[in-house]
């Protein structure tokens, strides 16, 4: 019930929400890029293995969606591989991809 309530408290305040005004170039050139990165993450996830292509994967499109800086990116990368791995790996107890350097 809290997750729904919080999912429509910022897809409303989101509605209403004055954003930077998008180009269709730009829309587009976002939609691709993000499109992009999927597909790398989808043929990576095997050779790297979950936490390198994740923490890749969301650092690059940390980095791609606008983020200021460098170091915002990589440490929320970080903190996203690290959380994915405890919930998957540890807490739900599934198999990831280990990719050919063990991790």
């Amino acid at each position: 019930i809290a997750m729904s309530v919080s999912a429509a408290v910022i897809f409303f305040s989101a509605l209403y929400k004055q954003g930077p005004k998008l180009t269709k170039f730009t829309y587009y050139r976002s939609v691709a890029l993000v499109i992009s990165l999927l597909i790398g993450y989808m043929l990576l996830l095997t050779p790297l293995g979950f936490i390198l292509c994740t923490f890749l994967f969301c650092a690059a499109y940390l980095k791609a969606i606008g983020s200021k800086s460098w170091t915002t990116a990589i440490t929320t990368a970080v903190l996203a591989a690290a959380g994915a791995q405890v919930i998957f790996q540890i807490i739900l107890e599934s198999q990831l991809p280990r990719g050919l350097y063990g991790f």
